[in-house]
């Protein structure tokens, strides 16, 4: 469940991922009440809608989906930092364990 009580649509979290992924490469973070704003204009080529009345989202909401982005980068950079301490520490072992076989 998402924070609204519904899960986001595919539209909106691609949006919205794509938003965050833009800040990271241009270093200017995404600002959630300019996104919010943005997708109440964001339009097809068609000049459609891109989403509903529904569909928008308030800045808070905005501002919570970028920290779980955020936050699931960081867990994913820690997992695979523990991982290759890991296998580092297991290297480490066996050519200590090899020194010791040849000593």
């Amino acid at each position: 469940m998402g924070w609204t009580g519904k899960n986001l649509t595919a539209t909106q979290n691609t949006y919205l991922t794509e938003a965050f992924q833009e800040g990271d490469r241009t270093g200017q973070k995404a600002d959630p009440a300019y996104i919010s704003k943005a997708t109440r204009r964001a339009k097809h080529s068609d000049d459609s809608s891109i989403f509903e009345k529904d569909d928008f989202l308030t800045p808070l909401q905005i501002a919570g989906f970028f920290s779980r982005l955020t936050a699931k980068r960081t867990y994913s950079t820690s997992s695979e930092d523990v991982e290759r301490h890991e296998a580092n520490k297991e290297k480490d072992i066996q050519e200590f364990t090899e020194d010791v076989m040849k000593t």
